[in-house]
């Protein structure tokens, strides 16, 4: 009977493994292993790293699309790792439930809510030329911005678009963290004259460190695949085009000339973001530790 209740376990796992698996295998792994081939074949068919030295020679020029997608890439990057702190602080007021968190907490949160492709075309009309934010900006503080902003400033006005959709689905994160801490502990801290400055920096953050260390891994994750709505608001023009954007042009937009250097650059991404992720998590560990409440 045990044996007949061992063998039917079995076969559930099996069964419920089954469709994973033959997903990885034939829609992942598959692919992954003609992109990896095509990376390292030459247009004679023979073996050549020719592809990984144009990629390379393309980001040691200035100008080019390369070196602007890197610059660019690596602005979003910083942006995601300043959205960390950033939107800890917005939890925590939203948290402690002081004066104007009910009215944070709306204007982050709507973005989430409402369509993204509605929300960008919200955002376009919004800081049009004769819009209110140029109104605004121009005409009450006098600030001469230069119009239309994505055009004069297109990556800058894309990654402001980001940091104010990005904040919102970090905060419930935050939220469902700081929730767990027992009320005990900050009532101590209360009873012991522990202000909210002090309270931030010596209570709440080490208590939540894991899942700070978690947001930190998953933006080091994405160093070189950092991106904004480039899609929806520029389609690359205007030198707004990050390295993930760069292969998706050169994959979907029918630049075949360029499919393979995609390729390898995807590859030669993959592998320097491999030690940059293992040595930040160290280092995250290193630098604090999980309390255990």
């Amino acid at each position: 009977m045990k044996k007949k209740i061992q063998i039917d376990k079995i076969l559930f796992i099996i069964m419920a493994l089954f469709p994973l698996f033959s997903h990885l295998l034939v829609f992942w792994l598959s692919s992954q292993i003609k992109g990896i081939s095509m990376a390292f074949t030459g247009s004679d068919g023979a073996f050549t790293w020719g592809w990984f030295r144009q990629a390379l020679g393309m980001f040691s020029k200035e100008a080019t699309d390369l070196s602007i997608a890197f610059k660019n890439t690596m602005c979003y990057f910083l942006l995601g790792l300043a959205m960390i702190p950033i939107s800890l602080m917005a939890a925590y007021v939203v948290y402690k439930k002081v004066f104007g968190s009910k009215f944070i907490r709306v204007m982050l949160m709507l973005p989430s809510i409402v369509s993204a492709v509605m929300m960008a075309m919200l955002f376009q009309q919004f800081i049009m030329s004769n819009g209110p934010m140029i109104h605004f900006l121009n005409n009450v503080l006098n600030l001469n911005i230069p119009t239309p902003l994505l055009t004069e400033r297109g990556t800058a006005t894309i990654m402001f678009y980001g940091l104010w959709i990005g904040l919102g689905g970090h905060i419930p994160l935050w939220f469902g963290a700081m929730s767990r801490i027992p009320d005990d502990v900050l009532d101590y801290a209360s009873l012991d004259g522990i202000g909210p400055f002090r309270e931030f920096f010596q209570i709440i953050i080490p208590l939540i460190w894991p899942t700070f260390t978690t947001q930190i891994t998953f933006s080091l994750i994405n160093v070189f695949g950092a991106s904004g709505s480039i899609l929806l608001f520029t389609e690359g023009k205007y030198n707004t085009w990050t390295l993930s954007y760069w292969i998706y042009n050169a994959a979907y937009k029918g630049r075949a000339n360029l499919y393979p250097i995609a390729l390898a650059l995807g590859l030669l991404m993959s592998a320097a973001s491999v030690p940059i992720v293992i040595l930040g998590r160290w280092f995250m560990n290193k630098f604090g530790e999980e309390i255990q409440y």
